[in-house]
């Protein structure tokens, strides 16, 4: 069974709010100070705390896209490459008979981990979202990431459904071997 990491969503919502809070105090904060006789200008501190900051919330918003974005290719790749596998001819010879069995036993070790997977990664979009962080997933195969996302689990129910289809399909072959 394959296990896969999960991100404790609460604890990166924490810091992103965090760092957002710290953001809005700086930007509070007045750029001249008087003291006495002398005047203060604030600003070049006032925008090194603002960059760090900012450095701070893109590490963890960063991490989390990063992570988004990896999450999504893994998906593709695997359905892709399940897809095409699947779509082979059992009668062609007895290697890619095996491949075809391969794939069809790949697509099974996934069904449990999959589709609870499609969740946690919409959770985190939500979450960035919440924050008004700009997602840059880039693309997944011809669709934005967001996009994909969204069609993921249409997409992962196809292959489940062509995986024991073909299943059926080949079973008088699997026999007859």
């Amino acid at each position: 069974v394959e296990v896969r990491k999960i991100l404790d969503l609460a604890m990166f919502d924490l810091k992103i709010k965090q760092y957002l809070n710290t953001q809005s105090e700086i930007e509070g904060l007045k750029h001249l100070h008087d003291m006495n006789f002398l005047r203060i200008n604030g600003q070049p501190i006032k925008q090194a705390m603002g960059t760090w900051v900012t450095k701070w919330m893109y590490l963890y918003t960063g991490y989390i896209q990063t992570y988004i974005s990896g999450q999504l290719n893994e998906i593709h790749e695997f359905q892709h490459k399940a897809n095409h596998g699947l779509d082979s001819d059992p009668r062609e010879s007895k290697a890619t008979f095996m491949n075809i069995m391969a794939h069809i036993r790949d697509v099974r070790k996934k069904m449990l981990t999959m589709t609870s997977t499609f969740a946690p990664l919409r959770s985190m979009v939500q979450l960035l979202k919440s924050h008004g962080i700009i997602l840059d997933l880039g693309m997944i195969g011809q669709d934005l990431a967001v996009d994909f996302l969204e069609r993921a689990p249409m997409l992962w129910d196809n292959i489940v459904n062509k995986t024991f289809r073909v299943k059926e399909e080949i079973h008088p072959l699997q026999n007859a071997m």
